[in-house]
């Protein structure tokens, strides 16, 4: 396994972990905070926000986890 494919699982598990409490939160109706929020980093996101926020980020977290896994399989 190549550097590449390490730093491509860090972050695919970092975007993973954060996908999991925006998506859970805006499933269930509560407000949390995202990068989108007024004023940024204090103020809350809707729950629609949320849920849109964490699935982009298990998109990502797909791509990078995901698609390379299937990479590493292949070449082996």
């Amino acid at each position: 396994m190549h550097w590449i494919d390490d730093l491509s699982y860090l972050f695919g598990g970092a975007f993973l972990s954060n996908a999991i409490p925006h998506y859970v939160s805006g499933v269930v109706g509560r407000p949390f905070q995202s990068p989108f929020a007024k004023p940024p980093g204090e103020g809350l996101s809707s729950s629609t926000v949320n849920v849109l926020w964490g699935f982009a980020n298990l998109v990502i977290a797909y791509l990078l986890i995901g698609k390379r896994r299937r990479e590493v399989t292949f070449r082996a």
